[in-house]
């Protein structure tokens, strides 16, 4: 039972990791490149964090 806590523990901790990464690549990106990204509803939600 303790694995299994431990386990979700360090997968919420790896999301949140590769959000923040995603984040700081988006962060990079042109403009109008951000703008097309964000032109799909789905990534929008991702890339925004809702």
């Amino acid at each position: 039972m303790q694995q299994s806590g431990k386990a979700t523990s360090e997968s919420a901790a790896a999301c949140q990791k590769l959000k923040g990464d995603l984040k700081a690549v988006f962060n990079v990106l042109p403009e109008d490149t951000k703008q097309s990204l964000l032109l799909n509803p789905q990534r929008a939600a991702l890339l925004q964090g809702t």
